[in-house]
């Protein structure tokens, strides 16, 4: 083309910066909708010997875990990422973040860590990434602005800046700020879990996300209890769940040799580099219950109430914030022919341990039924006992008799419930248990469970048999006794306990429960009912009504009594 000057091929070279220029910003766009693209293309991250061979960058490669990871980030506001080491999942969330002040104008990033210098550290992963991006890519786009230590901004064209912070995890970081995006790395490792998540909740308020990810530090701090719930579905986060073994730098020679070398505290090791979350949030000892069911296999409870006075009768009323948990085959009571067991195991009512409670029976088939729960800490042995009576006498029999009551005798609460039950509220199904002593022919009884140094594995095996998910299991196993079941450990010396921090209330109520319906055999199917001889016509069951009646109106007038006392007061 005459006076213009061409570069090869007949292209000029005006023409040519053209369609160089489209074809960044072609590039540019596809990078703004496709992270994983920008990261496939343009993002190198420092490389150690193992990945690499020598020192230096290799191109950040995603593995499928990484990949799930980032999918998760980006369609999700609040993640929660349980890990073993090594899984580069920092990494992930630096260049997830990198990805964000560059295509997303005006993002806030708060970087949280358990102290100032880990996260400084992070903030510096993301500095490499930005340094070895491909000249085109950082011409087109935002000019880093401020490049201080602990605080990064980059400025658009349009005057909108994106910009990201490094914090400690303390009790009031990053208060009273707007954010795009929270990471809080190491969680488990922070002094103030509670309070820090307190703080950084409301940062997010206006649309933004929280990302929380770390290794677990036992089971009772606040990250585990958060990744907890959101297995449940209990709160927003979902959860994801990285094993030792999905890493490219642990192999399984390194496993090994890790495990021998913390082979005398191997919770230590597994915190590390666990299998399974309950692996990953045991303490101390070794599991009691080695084969439970997965989480997703366990049966959540789908109705929830409360139990209500109806004369000398109990109903049952839907009730989200009620505090009773029922399997659907169990609200309408026990079958024919079936008795059912309800167990307590109490405690003080004033926060710390729970008082839980168990009701069900056998099925046709001699499967345990655990038709429902109740768990609170925040009840006293009297208030307990009125809910105790209500659902056993919910689950009387098809005979009118209510569900014998077994109380768990320790540390003066068995004794309080068992004294409101009988004295008060007139529960006439009280388990009994039979002392027998050293002399021929003695023998004494009394109520309640006793719970001896000699009993208490034989209760704990009765339970184990039904747990076992290689034999038959029993029906009722939810989420919150699974919790209990997975952190029930065997301590060095012998004692079986639940792990350090946690609670073992469900998982005694179930076990003495399981035991109670073996100890008195109660099995009985309505083939066996119909074999059996017709019985002779009573009246018996006519005193009985009366005296239900009797006992339920003198327990009204009781009501009745306090509330007008408290009102004169």
């Amino acid at each position: 083309m005459a006076g213009r000057a061409s570069v090869g091929n007949g292209v000029t070279a005006r023409r040519r910066r053209r369609l160089v220029a489209l074809h960044v910003e072609h590039r540019w766009r596809r990078y703004a909708e496709s992270p994983e693209a920008f990261f496939r293309e343009c993002v190198w991250v420092p490389a150690g010997i193992k990945l690499g061979g020598t020192k230096g960058r290799v191109p950040l490669e995603l593995f499928d875990y990484q990949q799930e990871a980032l999918s998760t980030f980006r369609d999700n506001r609040y993640v929660i990422v349980l890990k073993a080491r090594q899984l580069g999942l920092t990494t992930i969330a630096m260049g997830y973040a990198l990805w964000m002040l560059l295509f997303r104008p005006g993002s806030n990033i708060v970087l949280v860590s358990k102290n100032q210098t880990t996260a400084d550290k992070a903030l510096e992963l993301l500095d490499f990434m930005y340094q070895f991006l491909p000249e085109s890519v950082r011409a087109r786009g935002p000019v880093p602005e401020n490049t201080a230590a602990k605080h990064h901004s980059y400025r658009f064209p349009d005057g909108m800046v994106s910009q990201i912070t490094s914090y400690a995890a303390t009790k009031t970081v990053a208060a009273g700020q707007t954010a795009s995006l929270v990471i809080w790395d190491e969680a488990a490792l922070a002094e103030y879990q509670e309070d820090v998540l307190r703080t950084l909740l409301p940062t997010t308020d206006a649309g933004g996300s929280l990302i929380v990810f770390s290794t677990a530090r036992g089971g009772h701090n606040t990250f585990a209890r958060l990744y907890r719930d959101g297995a449940r579905g209990e709160n927003e986060f979902v959860p994801l769940f990285y094993p030792w073994n999905r890493s490219r730098m642990v192999s399984e020679a390194d496993y090994e040799a890790k495990k021998r070398s913390l082979r005398a505290e191997p919770w230590l090791f597994y915190a590390e580099y666990p299998s399974s979350p309950d692996e990953a949030f045991r303490q101390s000892g070794r599991t009691r219950f080695a084969n439970i069911p997965e989480e997703e296999d366990c049966e959540k409870y789908p109705l929830r109430g409360r139990l209500e006075w109806s004369g000398s009768d109990v109903t049952f009323e839907m009730d989200e914030e009620g505090p009773f948990r029922f399997l659907a085959e169990a609200v309408d009571g026990p079958p024919r022919g079936a008795t059912a067991v309800v167990t307590i195991d109490p405690a003080s009512g004033t926060g710390g341990d729970y008082t839980a409670m168990v009701g069900g029976w056998w099925t046709d088939d001699g499967t345990p039924l655990r038709g429902a729960y109740w768990h609170s800490n925040l009840v006293e042995p009297a208030e307990a006992a009125d809910e105790a009576a209500k659902l056993g006498r919910f689950f009387s029999d098809s005979a009118g008799m209510d569900a014998l009551m077994v109380v768990e005798k320790q540390g003066g609460y068995g004794d309080t419930l068992i004294h409101e039950l009988r004295e008060n509220l007139y529960y006439q199904n009280l388990y009994r248990f039979t002392y027998t002593g050293h002399r021929k022919y003695r023998s004494e009884q009394s109520y309640g469970f006793p719970m001896t140094f000699a009993r208490r594995p034989l209760v704990i095996d009765a339970l184990a048999r039904w747990v076992d998910v290689n034999g038959q299991v029993m029906r009722g196993i939810d989420p919150l006794l699974r919790q209990e079941l997975s952190a029930f450990v065997i301590r060095d010396d012998g004692k079986m306990q639940a792990d350090a921090g946690m609670y073992d209330d469900m998982v005694m109520a179930t076990a003495i429960w399981v035991y109670v319906l073996a100890e008195r055999g109660m099995r009985a199917t309505i083939e066996t009912i119909s074999e059996q001889p017709q019985t002779v016509y009573s009246v018996n069951h006519i005193f009985e009504d009366a005296d239900r009646v009797r006992r339920a109106q003198e327990q009204k007038d009781r009501r009745y009594n306090r509330r007008l006392t408290r009102a004169m007061r």
